[in-house]
């Protein structure tokens, strides 16, 4: 799945563009599918011997194993002979949305959707963002780009606070004075500038649902440097 657009049900709008610039072709792996689970999720190959593309490539798959494995361990101790079966099959499905890819630059992200019976099913998103560190492909950290002198987490909150605090401004919610500090690197990197993905739960109520956080590059300039395909 490409960039621009979240699914339907989320509505929302990541960026205005995307640079995809790489041949991709997308791969379909179902772990388990059954009366009781449904475990599916979408992986991209980038068709290219960059070496970040390469890299990206096995990480993303990595990721969404990852994912897969972590689910079905915690429904492993599940009784569905006692659950309700109109609740079944419990799901888990991740989607993976590439938001830019080009020589030296992969940013994607990996939508989970998991439905388990409760009042309401739950979102999750997981931003990967790839480029080369110290002459090596790596998953990008807002430490390997950061370029003022600050404390990660003071500059964290100094980059990334006002846009959010602006977003609940506009639907009346209160401000948010600190972010958590695991969201610090989920990030992913679009044509516009940099956008974090808070799932829900993370800087408000579920109800508020996922807040897609854009901070142009204007706003970054002197402050990040902002990975670009073909800049290494």
């Amino acid at each position: 799945m490409r960039c621009p657009l979240l699914p339907l049900a989320f509505g929302l709008i990541l960026a205005s563009g995307a640079s995809a610039d790489l041949p991709v072709k997308w791969q379909t792996v179902t772990a388990k599918k059954g009366k009781t689970l449904l475990v599916t999720a979408s992986i991209p190959k980038f068709l290219s011997n960059d070496p970040v593309a390469t890299y990206a490539n096995s990480a993303l798959r990595e990721a969404v194993m990852a994912e897969q494995a972590r689910f079905l361990k915690d429904m492993s101790d599940m009784d569905f002979a006692t659950e309700d079966k109109a609740r079944l099959p419990y799901t888990h499905e991740l989607k993976t949305v590439v938001c830019s890819s080009g020589p030296g630059l992969v940013s994607a992200y990996l939508q989970e959707y998991t439905w388990t019976g409760g009042a309401h099913p739950n979102s999750r998103y997981l931003a990967y963002t790839f480029g080369m560190v110290d002459g090596k492909p790596a998953r990008l950290k807002l430490a390997n780009i950061l370029r003022i002198r600050m404390a990660l987490g003071a500059a964290f909150n100094q980059i990334v606070l006002p846009a959010l605090n602006e977003m609940k401004k506009e639907r009346g919610l209160d401000q948010m004075f600190e972010l958590p500090a695991e969201s610090m690197d989920n990030f992913v990197a679009t044509p516009g500038g940099l956008t974090w993905l808070f799932s829900p739960y993370e800087v408000g109520s579920y109800a508020e649902g996922p807040y897609l956080v854009k901070v142009s590059r204007a706003e970054l300039a002197g402050r990040v440097a902002l990975p670009a395909p073909g800049k290494r």
